[in-house]
């Protein structure tokens, strides 16, 4: 009976709605109130149809999607800026033939530009060197699954107009502006109205066909479009192909009106950093203020600029980034932690109308007299540095913020109640507040303190006191990986990267064997490390918050997820007042010292080579004279075209700058190949070789 009344109770509900979801940007819009039309509800305090969009659509009401772009108020917030300069400026009336603004793009040179930003569209522009707007609005419609396999024959055309090609004539009035690829939504409208004789209505039904990917919809119109394309004189056979190539195109085409619509914030944005680049870049550095990593971003994007990012000043600093006179851009004051914008804009208030604050002590006086301004507050500007420019040390002012404020607030309340002193009255010269004589702060603390109340640093990076290390290791940017799209890294490519360990959390897999996921950070970005127990058990003693390491791994790239570093190798980076630079005279792994070896490589294949090498050298001792410096490497791969050469490279690239001579044997094509550059040797990069291809296919001469 119980399993009886559970189905029952089952099957009134099934089908019934689980939950209410509210689209992200949809808006009915009616002539009369909407209860008039549909049924409504509450979700969140926010009015909502109880339709879904799809039966809305049916009903016959208008939908709109409006979307809320960051990049709108970026434009905005940078237009405001340039006009207290130069007030006749009007974003609305830039010309849209701007020479240096193409220039920019198509040096791929749009870090922070709408769209355009990303590895792989950059290698698009770069390639195609967009001159028009027109450019700009196919580039943003091609690149997308689907149409992006039509960028290199797009490129193309767009370069020699003579390898254009029209499956039929009547498709180039259609397809011309595209170089007769078929791009646009309202491109395959028209094909449907002018070849086969479509209204404008029953092509929109195609179009939104399309647009839904409701690929059975679509392919119901096949015989109507056949036949009225047949009506009209074209071959059916020569219809039906191209009906499969549109359906084909279909499932990912793009309206022409929404990438015209972004190619116009796409080329405003360009060209305000082509023009007025502080103040674009400092308005795109607002809209990330809490956002650290894609703050350092695009703070790296603005050193190619030649525009430094100041740290806070409470002189200077606004509540947002800004520009100053000189272009350069000072941080806000809002990205700081526990500084509001009410005490901000208090703070500006005062500089606005008793003018800059001389010291400190007349920041807190003058602050407190009319703002609700505390010691966390306070303590947060100074870890900052917003005070730096003030005179006195960080130090000084951390062992005595809390007395000052004290003090003032003591006489502010003796002042209320009437008690004032011969200093109040000005009788006498208030004597100057006697900071304590304390030890200045290392640039490490002053970095620490920096992060902890901004979230990045100001002085410097926690990197910078290990440069000499950094340079002497080929290492890859973390934001290079971080940001990696259709780039140079696929995954399980093996990197070397450095930084900084800012987290770290353990784990105990099903074995009971212990594993840590670590974050690392150097200069530009961020990203996740996984140890496994094999590395762990090996390099567990590196792995504590704030130790810059070297870290040696595979990428991992899966789909919707971060890249991440699988860790094969951890190695201690040494400070600059430890560190000595590796001497160039290669240090050469000889388990057994060679005396007959041919002067040059037998023309043979590599393994008699390897024979003849090795057996002549098995029974000889190591003589008493010193070796002779080591010249060459051959290196055995299968194939030029493999991951064991790419892997053999990796390492050799890594370590260039010396004087060993690389030659590759491609064991596929029985060749040798020479590498252009030469290899600082070492036992090291020995090792590593040997683990890459196997002791065999590794030889000193």
């Amino acid at each position: 009976e119980c399993v009886r009344e559970l189905i029952d109770n089952a099957r009134s509900l099934e089908g019934m709605p689980r939950n209410i979801s509210v689209h992200a940007a949809g808006v009915v819009i009616t002539d009369k109130p909407v209860c008039d039309y549909v049924p409504l509800a509450m979700s969140n305090d926010t009015l909502v149809t109880q339709f879904d969009m799809d039966t809305v659509a049916k009903l016959g009401l208008l939908k709109f999607d409006f979307l809320a772009l960051r990049y709108l108020t970026i434009i905005d917030d940078a237009q405001k800026q340039i006009k207290e300069t130069d007030p006749d400026f009007d974003i609305e009336k830039i010309p849209l033939d701007d020479k240096a603004t193409f220039e920019l793009i198509s040096k791929g040179l749009t870090g922070g530009v709408f769209q355009l930003e990303s590895a792989g569209m950059r290698q698009v522009l770069q390639n195609l060197r967009p001159e028009s707007i027109e450019d700009i609005i196919a580039t943003i419609a091609l690149y997308r699954p689907g149409p992006m396999d039509s960028i290199p024959r797009f490129i193309e055309c767009r370069h020699d107009k003579s390898k254009v090609k029209y499956d039929l004539p009547q498709l180039e009035p259609i397809l011309k502006n595209t170089y007769g690829c078929t791009v646009y939504q309202e491109q395959v409208m028209r094909i449907f109205r002018e070849i086969a004789g479509y209204t404008f209505g029953h092509a929109d039904i195609v179009r939104r066909a399309m647009s839904k990917k409701k690929a059975s919809v679509l392919e119901a119109e096949r015989e109507a479009f056949v036949n009225g394309a047949a009506e009209n004189g074209i071959d059916r056979a020569a219809a039906d192909k191209l009906f499969s190539d549109m359906s084909s195109f279909a499932n990912y085409a793009f309206n022409k009106s929404h990438a015209a619509a972004y190619a116009v914030i796409s080329y405003r944005s360009a060209y305000l950093k082509a023009h007025y680049t502080g103040e674009y870049m400092s308005a795109l550095l607002t809209s990330v203020i809490n956002d650290r990593a894609k703050a350092a971003e695009y703070i790296a994007e603005c050193a190619k600029f030649k525009i430094q990012v100041l740290p806070p000043d409470i002189n200077s600093s606004r509540v947002s980034f800004s520009t100053d006179s000189d272009g350069n851009i000072r941080y806000g004051l809002l990205a700081i932690k526990n500084v509001g914008q009410k005490i901000i804009e208090d703070i500006i208030d005062l500089r606005a109308t008793d003018g800059d604050f001389e010291s400190f002590y007349s920041f807190v006086e003058r602050a407190t007299a009319v703002s609700d301004v505390n010691k966390r507050q306070i303590e947060s500007l100074i870890k900052v540095g917003a005070f730096d420019r003030l005179g006195v040390d960080r130090a000084k002012l951390l062992a005595s913020f809390e007395t000052i404020v004290d003090n003032i607030q003591y006489k502010n309340r003796d002042n209320l109640v009437g008690q004032l002193d011969m200093f109040s009255q000005g009788l006498l010269k208030a004597p100057e507040f006697e900071y304590p004589n304390v030890a200045p702060l290392t640039l490490k603390e002053k970095l620490m303190l920096e992060k902890d109340a901004a979230g990045m640093y100001f002085s410097g990076h926690l990197l910078d006191g290990y440069s000499k290390n950094i340079e002497d290791i080929d290492v890859v940017n973390i934001s290079d990986v971080v940001n990696e799209d259709d780039g140079d890294f696929s995954d399980r490519d093996r990197i070397t990267v450095a930084g900084i360990i800012t987290d770290v959390t353990y784990k105990t897999t099903k074995k009971d064997e212990r594993m840590a996921f670590i974050s690392l950070e150097d200069k530009f970005s961020e990203i996740e490390c996984i140890i496994f127990p094999k590395a762990y058990n090996k390099y567990y003693h590196e792995i504590r918050i704030d130790s810059a390491v070297v870290i040696e791994g595979n990428i991992s790239l899966k789909e919707d997820e971060k890249p991440k570093i699988i860790v094969n190798e951890i190695s201690p980076l040494i400070e600059n007042s430890l560190y000595v630079k590796e001497e160039k005279t290669p240090e050469v792994k000889r388990e057994e010292t060679k005396t007959a070896a041919p002067s040059t490589p037998p023309k043979d294949k590599f393994n008699a080579f390897m024979s003849i090498y090795m057996g002549a050298n098995a029974s000889v001792s190591a003589p008493a004279v010193s070796e002779p410096t080591l010249e060459k490497i051959y290196l055995r791969v299968p194939s030029m075209n493999c991951r064991e050469f790419y892997d053999a490279k990796r390492i050799v690239d890594q370590n260039r700058g010396g004087s060993v001579r690389m030659i590759f044997f491609d064991a596929s094509s029985k060749k040798y190949a020479e590498y252009s550059e030469k290899l600082r040797y070492s036992k090291a990069v020995y090792d590593k070789l040997c683990s890459a291809l196997g002791k065999e296919s590794v030889i000193e001469k």
